[in-house]
C-alpha cells in the first residue's frame, strides 16, 4: 500500500511539474511565478499588519489598496520604459564617437517616464492622505519616519521585518 501511495504521488508531482511548463521557451518562467506569487503575499502581508496599525475601516483599507495596486503598475509602466531605453543609451554609446542628441532622446524619455510616475505616487498620496483620520494620518507619518531600524535583523513598530 505504502508503495501505491509513493507512485502515485511522484506521478502527480511529475504531472504537476510538466503541466506547469510556459509556451515560452525562458529559462526562468517557474522562479517568475513564484517571484510573482512572494511579492504579492509580502504586499498582503505588510498591508494586513499596516491596517492593524492604523486601525482602518473596510472602505480605508480599499482605497489604499487600489492606490497600491494602481502605483505598482504604473512602477512596471516606469520599469518596462527603462528597460526600453537601455537599448537607446547602449547605440549611443556604441558609436566611435558619443552621440550627444541620443543621449539627450534617452535621457528626455527617462525623465518624462519618472515625471509621469512622480505624478502618480503624488495623486495616491493625496488619495491615502484625504481617507484617513487625522489620528490614522500621524500614526502612518510615525511609522514613515521611523529612522530606528535600518538592518535586517531588526524590527520595526508594526512587528514585522523589514528588507530594506
Amino acid at each position: 500500500m505504502a508503495g501505491f501511495m509513493f507512485g502515485a504521488a511522484c506521478l502527480f508531482g511529475l504531472y504537476w511539474y510538466l503541466s506547469r511548463e510556459q509556451e515560452d521557451d525562458s529559462p526562468t518562467p517557474t522562479h517568475r511565478r513564484r517571484s510573482h506569487r512572494r511579492q504579492r503575499w509580502v504586499r498582503k502581508h505588510l498591508l494586513r499588519r499596516l491596517y492593524h496599525s492604523l486601525d482602518t475601516s473596510p472602505h480605508q483599507e480599499a482605497v489604499i489598496e487600489h492606490t497600491v495596486w494602481e502605483l505598482q503598475q504604473r512602477g512596471e509602466t516606469l520599469r518596462n520604459s527603462v528597460s526600453a531605453g537601455r537599448k537607446q543609451l547602449g547605440d549611443a554609446l556604441r558609436a566611435d564617437v558619443l552621440d550627444q542628441p541620443a543621449l539627450e532622446r534617452w535621457a528626455d524619455s527617462q525623465n518624462e517616464s519618472l515625471s509621469k510616475v512622480r505624478a502618480e505616487v503624488l495623486a495616491g498620496l493625496a488619495k491615502v492622505h484625504e481617507v484617513l483620520d487625522p489620528r490614522q494620518r500621524a500614526r502612518l507619518a510615525d511609522i514613515l519616519t521611523d529612522d530606528s531600524c535600518r538592518h535586517q535583523r531588526c524590527r520595526s513598530r508594526l512587528g514585522f521585518r523589514r528588507f530594506a
